[in-house]
């Protein structure tokens, strides 16, 4: 008796949406950042300034990640059910 097969596609290019979504993330949540902390108008503006920037270095460099991890995840695998 043969058991089904059932092939899953896109892991890795899911994982490559999500990588493209924290990138996004980081730009414009750095941005938006930057226009509230020019709101202020000087009230602690250089350490938020600061802040915001070391939070945008995180996220690009987790979307880096997440990227080279994507290149190494095959995008069609064949599942057998129990």
């Amino acid at each position: 008796m043969t058991q089904p097969t059932i092939t899953v596609h896109g892991r890795g290019s899911a994982v490559r949406g999500m990588a493209s979504g924290v990138f996004f993330m980081a730009f414009f949540g750095t941005l938006w950042a930057c226009t509230g902390i020019m709101g202020l108008q000087g009230w602690g503006a250089p350490l938020l300034l600061v802040a915001s920037v070391a939070v945008c270095i995180a996220l690009f460099i987790s979307g880096g990640s997440l990227l080279s991890a994507s290149r190494k995840i095959k995008d069609h695998v064949s599942i057998t059910p129990f």
